[in-house]
């Protein structure tokens, strides 16, 4: 099953220029990278927490996020990287 979810991201140009070139090695579309590396991301968590951890976390952050209670997207891909590099 899929659904259509429209998002809107200020990406920084470095990591711009980063995802198109993986886009272009893998030879994929833009939308589908950035699904992989969300799916990615999400296995990892899977691996490490479990699964009503992952929901109640989701749940919270809908919850912050309907009540205007958001973090701007660079900083959320910022402390995404830096726990890539901390791993």
């Amino acid at each position: 099953m899929s659904s259509r979810v429209e998002i809107a991201l200020d990406i920084p140009d470095e990591l711009i220029v980063r995802l198109e070139a993986e886009r272009r090695r893998l030879n994929l579309p833009m939308d589908a990278l950035i699904i992989e590396v969300v799916r990615t991301y999400l296995s990892d968590l899977e691996d490490e927490t479990p699964d009503a951890e992952v929901m109640d976390g989701l749940k919270q952050s809908v919850m912050q996020a309907l009540r205007g209670e958001v973090v701007p997207a660079l900083e959320v891909l910022d402390a995404l990287e830096r726990d890539d590099v901390n791993a």
